[in-house]
């Protein structure tokens, strides 16, 4: 058996010309490119997951927020009394100032400061 003639490895190189490089290659770094490519856009796509289930879960809270603050506001109108963000009425009379602050535990008296030297006295 003949091989078919210009389909050499040998020919081929020796038509179009180039380096004799060994055509080896090595496929434990290749598969390793290829499962870290892969790792890659597994992060990228967990990373995408649990931003846009943050965002759902961050949407949720403000929409819950919002319908509390409604209820809140509805509540009063729907039993008959002034919405909670009315100002209060100021009462009729106005109340009375303490006279003297509040009584608390009796303090000791401050020492008196010596006279002061008399100018007659130093030298």
């Amino acid at each position: 058996m003949q091989p078919f003639p210009g389909q050499s490895l040998e020919a081929l190189r020796r038509r179009h010309g180039g380096p004799v490089l060994p055509l080896r290659a090595d496929l434990d770094a290749i598969e390793a490119d290829r499962r870290m490519a892969r790792q890659k856009v597994e992060a990228e796509e967990r990373r995408g997951e649990l931003e846009a289930e943050l965002r759902a879960e961050q949407q949720q809270a403000r929409e819950e927020a919002e319908r509390s603050r409604l209820e809140a506001l509805d509540q009063p109108r729907s039993s008959g009394t002034a919405p909670a963000s009315a100002a209060p009425e100021p009462p009729s009379l106005p109340l009375p100032l303490p006279a003297e602050p509040a009584a608390g535990p009796a303090l000791p008296a401050l020492p008196q400061a010596p006279p002061a030297p008399s100018p007659g006295g130093m030298p």
